[in-house]
């Protein structure tokens, strides 16, 4: 397996992914190898787990594998899972976002990815679960089936990529067949989706309104779930909806 190695730079925006003030008295560990972070090219749960990683200041590389065929890769590496971001550090082997951000808070508190207080971390790990167990497989299966049937109806965020595909189209066809029956992609299932999207965003924006998400100092769920509103905003189906939300304007500080 062939994978590309990419250092990306800092965030440079007014995002103020930044380390706040009170940071600079808790140094970064010196870590004996820069983190190593797996992902897929386009994939908006790798570009989330990247804004974790800047926000923490902690080095680290990417190394990009080909989609549908990360899974053997990640076993051979020793990760236990098979999806993606995975991350390497510190000599401890992290998947998922929720876990990537739970082992970053271990290593290097400050600046801290949840609050102190411990109800207001509980709200924020609230809209964590929402993310993970219900917008991010809907946003898979919409995308997939949007860039496999009406591939003129997406355009990729240019922060996240484009997924890379085979130049052949036997090749692309497999691999979207692959997709379709490992996700569970049908035309049925993601009607249901699409019906069910707007849920999701209201409650997103109610977590936008109550200062849950898009505060003054932005937490995991914050990173989470922006790239993954960014890639709705390109898909054509979806787009128009979401422009005028709160939550499009969370991808406007994150994300640009």
């Amino acid at each position: 397996m062939r994978f590309v190695r990419r250092r990306l730079p800092a965030i440079q925006t007014r995002l103020d992914v930044r380390a706040d003030a009170s940071s600079a008295a808790d140094p970064t560990p010196r870590l004996a190898t820069p983190g190593l972070l797996y992902g897929v090219r386009g994939s908006a749960p790798t570009y989330a787990a990247e804004l974790a990683l800047r926000y923490k200041r902690l080095p680290y590389k990417r190394a990009d594998l080909l989609a549908g065929r990360h899974a053997k890769t990640l076993r051979r590496k020793g990760f236990a899972g098979i999806t993606v971001p995975a991350l390497w550090l510190d000599d401890e082997r992290l998947q998922t976002n929720r876990a990537i951000a739970r082992g970053l808070e271990r290593l290097l508190p400050k600046p801290a990815l949840f609050p102190a207080d411990p109800i207001a971390r509980a709200e924020v790990e609230g809209a964590e679960r929402l993310t993970d167990e219900q917008l991010q497989p809907a946003t898979r299966r919409i995308l997939i089936r949007a860039m496999a049937r009406h591939p003129g109806s997406v355009r990729a965020n240019p922060e996240i990529g484009r997924i890379t595909l085979p130049r052949n189209r036997l090749l692309r066809a497999l691999l979207a067949r692959y997709a379709f029956r490992y996700y569970g992609i049908t035309a049925e299932v993601v009607r249901e989706d699409l019906a069910s999207l707007p849920g999701m965003l209201d409650a997103i924006d109610a977590y936008i309104d109550a200062g849950v998400l898009n505060g003054p100092d932005l937490n995991a769920a914050d990173f989470q779930i922006a790239p993954l509103v960014a890639v709705l905003l390109g898909i054509d189906d979806v787009a128009t909806d979401l422009a005028g939300r709160p939550a499009a304007a969370l991808v406007a500080r994150v994300l640009q």
